[in-house]
């Protein structure tokens, strides 16, 4: 298992974050514009699964994948999986828990690492190294 962390800073010149699902966290608007918000995290996050799409499709065409996971949830479990999946949007719902879910996500080489938050891992400790399967 990789220790994503140590190799980020190592190679911090080359890997930076790619796709952070917090901005929008960090982006108050004035009063009134509540609505306008919810549709731009809406296209937002659509044009982060095409971007997504788009690089899985430069390192893997076939769509076949292993997802490696460190610290999984409150028992800080660790385990792999097998998946397909074509599309950006498809990867992170074959990957991530189903709740409520704050990510940064790395292009590190031809791989893709998921650093996840969420109510069971609220400090980050919950990492995932996703490559194609062989």
């Amino acid at each position: 298992m990789r220790n994503s962390q140590n190799q980020l800073e190592k190679n911090s010149g080359k890997n930076s974050v790619w796709i952070n699902s917090d901005w929008w966290e960090e982006y108050i608007p004035e009063e009134g514009y509540e609505d306008c918000v919810e549709d731009d995290k809406q296209f937002i996050f659509q044009d982060y699964c095409e971007e997504l799409t788009s690089f899985m499709n430069k390192i893997n065409r076939k769509g076949k994948w292993v997802a490696e996971v460190k610290n999984f949830g409150w028992r800080s479990l660790d385990g792999h999986k097998e998946f397909t999946a074509q599309t950006g949007l498809k990867l992170l719902q074959k990957v991530l828990p189903n709740t409520q879910c704050h990510y940064l996500i790395y292009k590190v080489g031809k791989e893709i690492h998921i650093n996840n938050f969420h109510h069971d891992s609220p400090v980050g400790k919950e990492w995932y190294y996703i490559r194609r399967a062989k």
